[in-house]
């Protein structure tokens, strides 16, 4: 029988990492166990797997220092990080450096097993995404009509662009706060908005998706009359002139719109880019910190940016009234945050659960699918 995936398990505490090998090996999954993380990272380089669920405390190197080296070495590998001795540090310093899950010791079976479901998940996504990568890359070298085909199949995406636009929420009235605008393309190359700003990427073409994308708000904004619009921005984004153009036709509507800086892209590449989002407040925009909890997006952005908004990334949100950790740490980037003067967006809400823990930990706004889904006429 084929396993569901293979994974590794990293405890120097051998009944512990017995445990945890039996649970997910009668789950049908193909389990090697270490007891060391440099020895975890030794094994890795040996064989293929598709996530490592890794103890925090360990003599040799914490688990905090192994996930470092597994995003840097194998970044399509999934981590998930367990420990007896949680806090709110060990868990934030988990989220900035990319691990999948932070789960408190004795961790229940079921959640043992979803956490595994949802790495190898994840792995699949994750492979898929450098493949699509790696495949633009090469293009690159192939004839010149190989090229031309791959423009020409981004242009007619760009041209087929249109938004549609999902509520944000008052955590307390529940009246609409705003809307983000979202993108949406016709085709099968570029369905999917991740995969437009792939090819856009490759393309050396963001700044076209960019000025597409703000050109379509202003017309909404027109059409629709004064709105709070959350539009994203791409890094990359903060390097294009015309976004600071006060002739764009976004620019007359600056008063209303919140630049959501998104997670696409290292901040740390982009020259200057404090003295670029202070270049946007004095045209009246306001900065939004997007995914706080994933991907590079971390405290580093929002010393940075100095964002008046800072969304909560989805995947913190997710069953955070089932996993305490995280709602502590929910409580602790709200309170970090008001503290701050920023207001608060609760991501990828899609549970009574999670709404009545975004309220109780002080998040200001909600968005997810429970509150409203995206559309294009609203």
């Amino acid at each position: 029988m084929i396993p569901r995936g293979r994974i590794l398990v990293v405890d120097d505490t051998p009944a512990l990492a017995e445990l945890c090998a039996e649970q997910l090996q009668w789950a049908g999954y193909a389990v090697e166990t270490v007891s060391r993380a440099r020895e975890a990272l030794s094994t890795l380089e040996a064989g293929e797997f598709d996530a490592v669920m890794s103890d925090i405390q360990m003599p040799d190197m914490s688990g905090i220092e192994l996930l470092q080296q597994v995003r840097e070495r194998y970044p399509c590998i999934p981590v998930v990080l367990m420990t007896g001795a949680a806090t709110v540090e060990t868990a934030a310093q988990a989220v900035k450096l990319g691990a999948l899950q932070y789960l408190e010791k004795p961790v229940p079976e079921t959640d043992l097993l979803a956490a595994a479901d949802r790495a190898v998940r994840m792995r699949r996504v994750l492979v898929a995404k450098r493949d699509f990568l790696n495949n633009h890359v090469r293009a690159s070298d192939r004839p010149t009509w190989d090229r031309t085909g791959l423009e020409e199949r981004f242009d007619r995406a760009l041209a087929s662009l249109s938004l549609v636009y999902q509520p944000i929420m008052d955590a307390h009235d529940g009246r609409i706060y705003g809307r983000e605008a979202l993108v949406r393309t016709v085709g099968d190359a570029f369905a999917r908005p991740e995969a437009l700003f792939e090819g856009a990427g490759q393309l050396g073409r963001v700044a076209d998706v960019g000025r597409a994308v703000r050109a379509a708000t202003a017309d909404w904004l027109v059409k629709n009359g004064p709105a709070t619009v959350f539009v994203n921005l791409h890094p990359e984004e903060l390097d294009d002139p015309a976004l600071y153009d006060p002739g764009q036709p976004l620019s007359s509507h600056a008063s209303t719109v919140i630049l959501e800086i998104t997670e696409r892209a290292d901040l740390g590449e982009v020259p200057d880019a404090q003295r670029r989002a202070r270049s946007l407040r004095g045209l009246g925009y306001r900065i939004a910190v997007d995914n706080l909890g994933a991907g590079h997006t971390g405290l580093d952005s929002i010393t940075t940016l100095e964002p008046h908004i800072v969304k909560l990334d989805g995947s913190l949100m997710e069953r955070c009234d089932q996993e305490q950790v995280k709602r502590k740490l929910i409580g602790a980037a709200t309170s970090f945050c008001h503290d701050s003067g920023i207001l608060v967006v609760a991501e990828g809400i899609e549970t009574e659960g999670e709404r009545a823990v975004g309220v109780a930990e002080g998040c200001d706004l909600l968005q997810g699918f429970l509150l409203g889904r995206p559309a294009a006429q609203v």
